[in-house]
């Protein structure tokens, strides 16, 4: 393992929600998530350790944008890391636990842990929901001062946007 020196004690890069694996081996291998506020993670595994079998992985806190054109297999993964500002390695213990997180410097990783140029995201399967999530951003959102009319107006008028989509939808087929 390359040398680790900036151990920090925060949970800025932990998931702990929308946890899913888009490679998995063994251990899962690539995964994406969001922390508790909300953040959007990339995560890969990139080490373990055959003595103590504590196992090291990046952490990258991405903006909406970069997970995105991640996911739809339009930046590689090797830009991610080059390009960010937030990567973290976390260490896990053999029953999963976090032992100690580090905050990287990119320029700082050797050449050998960083994925191939042309790593992109697996191709993954859409998945049929009935499921909807809204996200507000922005403004008072970012401040937690929405004021209750306003957010019911919004959330009323995406559902309605969704009940036109999803009875086209069902015409569709007929």
């Amino acid at each position: 393992m390359f040398q680790l020196n900036n151990k920090i004690d925060s949970p800025l890069p932990i998931i702990t929600a929308n946890y899913k694996e888009l490679l998995y081996d063994e251990d899962p291998i690539l995964f994406v998530g969001t922390n508790k506020y909300g953040n959007k993670i990339i995560g890969s595994l990139i080490e373990e350790d055959e003595q103590t079998y504590d196992k090291y992985y990046f952490h990258l806190l991405v903006d909406n944008t970069t997970y995105f054109e991640y996911i739809e297999r339009k930046k590689t993964y090797r830009e991610i890391i080059l390009n960010s500002e937030d990567l973290y390695v976390v260490k896990r213990d053999i029953t999963n636990n976090i032992k100690e997180i580090y905050f990287h410097k990119k320029n700082d990783i050797p050449l050998d842990y960083l994925p191939y140029e042309n790593t992109l995201c697996p191709v993954l399967e859409k998945e049929f929901s009935e499921n909807f999530c809204v996200t507000l951003e922005g403004g008072k959102a970012d401040k937690n001062i929405g004021v209750s009319t306003d957010t019911r107006r919004e959330f009323k008028s995406y559902a309605n946007r969704a009940g036109k989509l999803i009875r086209k939808l069902q015409n569709f087929n007929s």
